[in-house]
């Protein structure tokens, strides 16, 4: 399958998932914020024009050599960052690859945020089975 060439430019409806790895970093309810803790820069991957299978494999890419197995992803909108006071850099390499940034240093702030991104994200288990999770 060809790659589609993303704009430069990310539109205030473009959907972004933050691939899951830890049992830590959801629940029942949906996204923990400790998903979103990761200093000032919090990868994230751009996701329209793929389905689900397509978002899964990318998670699998991403986790590289990590000894936790995917889990899921949090799925939300460029809105929700915006929304949340951050921003949403868009790196070229590796297709598809951003950054949440604009992080404040104060802690209470940033947890403030993670949570506001945490509520506005479903948690999206991408067809894995919960064996393979456990």
């Amino acid at each position: 399958m060809a790659k589609i060439r993303l704009g430069l430019k990310l539109s205030f409806d473009e959907p972004l998932v933050r691939f899951i790895f830890s049992k830590s970093q959801f629940n029942s309810k949906g996204p923990r914020p400790a998903l979103f803790d990761h200093g000032d820069k919090v990868s994230v991957s751009r996701s329209m024009y793929i389905n689900q299978d397509q978002i899964r494999s990318l998670g699998e890419k991403v986790r590289g050599n990590r000894r936790e197995s995917l889990k899921g992803c949090a799925s939300f909108f460029v809105s929700s960052v915006e929304e949340s006071e951050l921003s949403v850099s868009n790196d070229i390499s590796p297709h598809r690859h951003s950054n949440l940034t604009g992080w404040p240093s104060s802690d209470s702030e940033r947890l403030l945020k993670r949570v506001k991104l945490a509520n506005a994200a479903e948690l999206d288990m991408l067809g894995i089975s919960k064996k393979r999770n456990q």
